[in-house]
């Protein structure tokens, strides 16, 4: 059994599974699973979407920031509360002025739809 929600697509028969720390990868794409508990801070980076649109090169544009570490992805599943907070003369240490902070688990896509 693993750790991830019942709804998620990596439930299921037939479902092969490579567990590395929260991360799982599947014939369809990877993906990380942060649990319930640890504050996190979902942002949009606009310097990578910027990057993005003048060169072929894509890189992931959502960052989600932990206590611990920062992990890149291309969209996240929030699995419970959330709240979106804008804060203009107390920017994140990355700059970002709007984000959204949650304890609940997330699962952050690690490949492009």
């Amino acid at each position: 059994m693993n750790d991830f929600p019942m709804n998620s697509p990596l439930h299921g028969p037939g479902v092969e599974v490579m567990k590395v720390d929260h991360t799982v990868i599947t014939s369809e794409g990877a993906e990380t699973y942060l649990p319930e508990g640890k504050l996190k801070r979902i942002h949009i980076n606009q310097h990578v979407i910027r990057a993005n649109s003048k060169n072929e090169e894509r890189k992931p544009p959502i960052t989600i920031k932990t206590s611990d570490a920062n992990f890149k992805g291309w969209s996240v599943d929030i699995h419970g509360v959330s709240s979106v907070r804008y804060r203009p003369d107390k920017p994140l240490n990355c700059g970002a002025k709007v984000w959204i902070e949650t304890t609940s688990a997330v699962t952050l896509s690690l490949t492009p739809e």
